[in-house]
């Protein structure tokens, strides 16, 4: 997938941000460099805090992004076709990757998203998405 359209990052991958993880400060220099706009879902945003982040350090990150996306109702129902489609995953983790996920097929593309949960992220989205590992 190249020229890269947007990057989206998932809980993991803004946990480690959080943590000033250098894969992670690296990849989001880059993302920068090239004017590639980095996104994250407010669902990312609340799983990679887990209720005890800093906040001025969370704010001072988020502040790096392009925005922090809604999920929008539109996103639910294509959350829902996408978990349908996968062979009808079930459960909050599926559903909160489902979501993220509709929103990454959203995003201006090609579009690569930062998941440590690549498996979990080829079921729903199959090659539509790019996907690298954290």
């Amino acid at each position: 997938m190249s020229p890269v359209g947007s990057i989206l990052f998932d809980s993991q991958a803004l946990w480690l941000l959080l943590h000033d993880d250098p894969g992670m400060m690296a990849a989001t220099a880059r993302a920068a460099q090239r004017r590639i706009p980095v996104h994250a879902s407010i669902l990312t945003v609340v799983e990679a805090s887990r209720g005890r982040a800093d906040q001025r350090r969370l704010h001072w990150v988020l502040s790096r992004f392009r925005r922090i996306d809604e999920v929008t109702r539109a996103d639910g129902f294509a959350a829902l076709d996408l978990l349908r489609a996968a062979g009808g995953l079930s459960g909050h983790t599926f559903a909160s990757d489902a979501c993220v996920a509709a929103l990454a097929l959203r995003l201006p593309g090609p579009t690569v998203v930062y998941t440590s949960d690549g498996g979990d992220w080829w079921r729903l989205v199959g090659g539509r998405v790019g996907i690298v590992g954290v």
